[in-house]
């Protein structure tokens, strides 16, 4: 479970970031896509 859901533009993932890690750094537990989002290798059949 999280404790934050982070939501912001492509365009502004560094300041967005800057914000984050501190906030990640206290031991909250911050959704941020920029670090949970995985892609995943697709198979073919």
């Amino acid at each position: 479970m999280y404790d934050a859901f982070i939501s912001y533009r492509s365009g502004d993932a560094q300041v967005v970031r800057n914000i984050v890690e501190p906030i990640m750094a206290s031991g909250l537990n911050v959704w941020f896509a920029e670090y949970k989002i995985v892609t995943q290798p697709s198979h073919s059949h």
